[in-house]
């Protein structure tokens, strides 16, 4: 029997209800750099009158040094969010292993998993996604030499528009054609790794076989899940942007400290409130590909759970 739409809603639900309380704290581990800066620039107006800005073009040394913290914050966050995005993969597979993890050894495994994801990711975006981003200046040049041989009587900006929004919507299809096909690449990797090289060649061969169980059936699924989890996403972000900017609105009318301290805490919980939606879609969409790749999984090789011990003794 095929999983229905409800059955994915109701364990996406399920996940989300019984991680919330780790969702809070990895998303503080995630955002703490950001707040942090936040918090010290405030500070800093507060005390001299001046923004930033004004320290940060004062000297070379302070040039040096600014560039040096957002280098460090900015690879700590892609390197954390790698991490995060490993462990709620982990998260849904202990649970369906019926392996009893505590939040703690599920961090160690999925630090201890980075590089070899990593790896993987490297070789996926090579193959598949560098393609996409090699086509888009083709696409481009195409699109100005369309324009240039049609008639001069004709509205350019019209035509230019039409093109490229055409040229957008049939990237932004491609990108989540491309996401779908390889919605259980990751997941193969997880439950066939065991340490040292990977043959990559094997788990997209494998995940080939998978995408052809239900073949339309589940695709369209996928799609839908992906679709909705973007579009919550893209809402709770709207609805956290407008709250916060009332409140900042708010700030300002008071004026002051009392004002601009009113107006940090609006752009620090914007910030904290974006990641926390974003965490929650991530985790979204790992349980929806989670679920309709068990049942794949299942068709083709009679068990829909694979138990990947190689994988628990990280912890």
């Amino acid at each position: 029997m095929q999983t229905t739409y409800t059955e994915i809603l109701a364990e996406i639900s399920n996940q989300i209800s019984s991680r919330k309380k780790i969702l809070i704290q990895r998303t503080l581990l995630t955002t703490w750099p950001f707040i942090l800066c936040f918090i010290v620039a405030f500070g800093y107006a507060q005390i001299t009158g001046k923004g930033l800005d004004t320290l940060i073009a004062s000297s070379v040394t302070n040039m040096v040094i600014t560039g040096a913290v957002f280098f460090l914050v900015f690879w700590y966050t892609i390197i954390m969010s790698s991490i995060l995005k490993i462990e709620k993969m982990i998260w849904i597979d202990s649970f369906f292993d019926k392996k009893n993890l505590t939040t703690k050894e599920s961090f160690t495994i999925s630090k201890r998993l980075f590089w070899p994801f990593f790896k993987l990711s490297t070789v996926i975006f090579l193959r598949f996604y560098l393609v996409i981003i090699l086509a888009i200046p083709v696409a481009i040049f195409a699109g100005v030499a369309i324009s240039g041989l049609l008639p001069p009587s004709t509205n350019e900006f019209v035509v230019f528009l039409l093109l490229y929004l055409f040229i957008l919507v049939g990237f932004i299809a491609w990108i989540y054609y491309t996401r779908i096909k390889l919605r259980y690449v990751r997941f193969v990797f997880l439950d066939s790794y065991k340490g040292g090289s990977m043959n990559v060649s094997s788990v997209i061969a494998t995940t080939k076989q998978l995408n052809q169980i239900f073949k339309s059936e589940s695709f369209k699924k996928a799609l839908f899940s992906q679709l909705g989890v973007d579009s919550a996403q893209a809402i709770a972000g709207m609805v956290t942007n407008s709250f916060t900017s009332m409140l900042a609105q708010g700030g300002a009318r008071l004026g002051g400290l009392g004002g601009e301290s009113v107006k940090a805490v609006a752009g620090i919980a914007n910030m904290y409130a974006n990641e926390y939606a974003k965490q929650i879609a991530d985790l979204s969409r790992v349980v929806s590909m989670y679920v309709l790749y068990r049942e794949a999984l299942k068709q083709l090789t009679g068990s829909e759970q694979v138990e990947n011990e190689y994988i628990y003794n990280l912890k």
